[in-house]
């Protein structure tokens, strides 16, 4: 009994004199949620509100930093969290689910404005309510912050949002499902496009897969991103929405059944598309509206134009369809690569565009209308169209050693009376089970 009572005694002297330590485990207890002091093994907050006893904690890592770490379990929230600087919160893995109250009309789960070394990681976020105008996570004015291996499902808004002048952050590893507005949203909403550690710095987003929802990647106004080795998935608008972003770089990603462009590049200047694969679109591989200088390199258009019309019958054989009566194959051709409005300085070579014979033609392989100039388009290869392969009309443009074949290589369908169609209701599907686990019982 002495013993244990000096014990107490001694932890006690000691983290008055040290410090209580800064790292905290979250975990649920009964009605309660309680935080244990990780040093010390004492449970310092307790609350039958996880979102109020989370928010304590945070404070309490005001002014030093620390680490948080949410078990396995629900945390139910109506009040945003508001991470200070130097926090890492790190649930433990995706059976650590932070809910947006149905009834909550907070902006976002987590928000960060103006800090530094902060970490969101493993762990999942979802609402209640996806049609309200939630946001999983948004990172304001921040700098060398981090999200990291979260999932994020049903937000009526945006998965990530990083807005402000944000700066050397990164995205990594994240999985974002079914966002009304985009999957991945970087803002830059200062004037002068200055931060706290200089001027026009970069941001990373890298390694994350997003399916359903509105936009994949959608970037405004911002500079200096890169963008490397991410996957789109049926999005209903563009995997890829670059507008008047500069200086970004997209690599070795892929889109997948896309309803709309692939990529969409407006007055963005200084882009960089290489090495990708952009797969089975209804609309172009890529469209360029007054973008200057760029250079779009070795990447495979496969699919530009696809018509998708899910039949009545899910269980249809093989996937392939007629066409209804009273839709024009012709009108729904598009390009792999469509240069408007003023686009100059580009260079587009080394690409593979090319449309299987189970889908409509391309309208052209290359398309640069007569408002563009000084575009370079070599080396291309293009297959399967229908008006011609390249139709270069712009001004002091050079066109040079592209190969165009007007025929498929792989047969058309009964003629090409029949097209491939791909089901959205199955990825639906999907997405409603990923939730079910997480929905308020």
């Amino acid at each position: 009994m002495k013993r244990n009572i000096l014990i107490i005694i001694f932890l006690a002297v000691f983290t008055n004199l040290f410090g209580k330590g800064t790292d905290y485990i979250i975990f649920k207890e009964g009605n309660s949620y309680v935080a244990k002091n990780r040093i010390s093994g004492i449970v310092e907050l307790k609350d039958k509100d996880a979102g109020v006893l989370i928010q304590k904690v945070l404070n309490n890592l005001q002014h030093k930093g620390g680490k948080i770490e949410l078990m396995s379990g629900k945390y139910p929230i109506t009040n945003q969290l508001n991470i200070p600087n130097h926090v890492t919160i790190s649930g433990s893995g995706t059976s650590t689910v932070v809910v947006i109250g149905k009834t909550s009309k907070i902006e976002s789960a987590f928000y960060s404005d103006s800090t530094s070394k902060v970490t969101i990681q493993e762990l999942t976020i979802t609402s209640e309510d996806p049609k309200e105008n939630h946001s999983g996570i948004i990172f304001n004015n921040v700098g060398d912050c981090l999200v990291k291996d979260v999932f994020i499902t049903g937000m009526g808004a945006y998965g990530i949002w990083y807005r402000g002048y944000c700066f050397l952050s990164e995205i990594r590893g994240c999985k974002i499902s079914d966002s009304r507005k985009s999957g991945i949203y970087l803002q830059a909403t200062s004037k002068n496009l200055k931060s706290r550690a200089g001027d026009y710095l970069p941001n990373l987003i890298t390694d994350c897969i997003i399916y359903g929802g509105n936009y994949g990647i959608e970037l405004q106004k911002t500079i200096c991103t890169n963008i490397v080795a991410c996957q789109v998935f049926m999005t209903k608008s563009a995997g890829f929405y670059i507008n008047g972003a500069n200086s970004t770089l997209i690599s070795g990603c892929r889109t997948y059944q896309i309803a709309d462009d692939a990529i969409r590049a407006v007055k963005s200047h200084e882009l960089n598309v290489s090495s990708n694969i952009f797969c089975w679109h209804e609309g172009h591989g890529i469209s360029l509206d007054n973008v200057i200088w760029g250079t779009i390199n070795g990447n495979n258009f496969i699919d530009n134009g696809h018509i998708n019309i899910v039949p009545e019958d899910v269980n249809t054989a093989h996937y392939l369809m007629e066409i209804p009566d009273g839709i024009s194959v012709l009108d729904s051709l598009k390009c792999g690569i469509f240069a408007s409005n003023q686009t100059k300085g580009v260079t587009f070579s080394g690409n593979a565009i090319f449309n299987w014979g189970s889908n409509a033609p391309l309208k052209y392989g290359i398309h640069e209308d007569s408002s563009c100039s000084d575009n370079i388009i070599t080396g291309n290869n293009i297959n399967f169209f229908h008006n011609q392969g390249v139709l270069s009309e712009g001004t002091n443009s050079k066109e040079s050693n592209n190969l165009s074949t007007k025929e498929t290589f792989i047969g058309k369908e009964n003629g090409n009376k029949k097209f491939h169609w791909y089901d959205p209701r199955k990825l639906q599907k999907f997405i409603e089970e990923t939730r079910k686990p997480f929905e308020k019982k």
